[in-house]
């Protein structure tokens, strides 16, 4: 086959196979400066160009570099952001047991019906770390109430359940069976009888306390 002429070969240029064509110049001036640059200035210009385009969430976000658990707000960061990294981060703590109620001999235990109305109880109760312990029975008033509203309110009071101090609102928790045996210890601990009288010795339902 004779070979092709200049001509030919111009006609025949568009047909030949892609992996054929010359790959296109870089400009190696420009790639060099690219890889010089400074990372700092290259995110700068980043959200410079794409300002028009990109929220101030997305800029932010970029050019923030921000601890896990950090929820200080940083200058310029959007109030809607920065409350998001507050509220997800910082967990409420269980306040210690009021001065009022700890070391007291009896509380009394409010729980509510579910029409709102309060019905109080004086309780024998443990104490240990920021918690407090009260036995019962599951067939009790005061059982059926807490499993259907947690919230209650405790206050020092006497054997008879006069209030002898201010009621303060608190959570209570019915135990599983595996946390029985250390809520019945801080209980036998300050009471002689809680150990010894058939009642409390038949408890089979124990109350956590905390204050939220």
């Amino acid at each position: 086959m004779p070979p092709l002429t200049p001509e030919c070969q111009i006609q025949l240029w568009p047909l030949r196979a892609p992996h054929c064509l010359p790959a296109p110049r870089r400009n190696t001036l420009a790639a060099r400066a690219e890889e010089q640059a400074d990372p700092k200035l290259l995110r700068e210009s980043f959200c410079g160009v794409a300002a028009a385009r990109a929220s101030i969430y997305a800029c932010t976000a970029f050019n923030t570099k921000r601890g896990q658990y950090q929820s200080a707000k940083p200058a310029g960061e959007p109030d809607a952001t920065a409350d998001f990294e507050r509220s997800h981060y910082n967990i409420a703590m269980p306040k210690p047991i009021p001065p009022e109620i700890s070391g007291q001999k009896y509380i009394s235990l409010g729980t509510f019906r579910k029409s709102g109305v309060k019905v109080p109880t004086p309780v024998w109760f443990g104490e240990d770390g920021d918690k407090l312990y009260v036995m019962t029975l599951s067939k009790m008033g005061k059982t059926k109430r807490i499993r259907n509203n947690p919230k209650v309110t405790v206050a020092p009071c006497t054997i008879r359940g006069k209030l002898t101090g201010p009621e303060i609102a608190a959570l209570a928790r019915i135990l599983p069976p595996e946390e029985h045996a250390h809520a019945r210890k801080t209980v036998n601990r300050k009471y002689l009888l809680a150990r010894l009288s058939s009642p409390f010795s038949r408890a089979d339902v124990f109350l956590e306390i905390s204050f939220p």
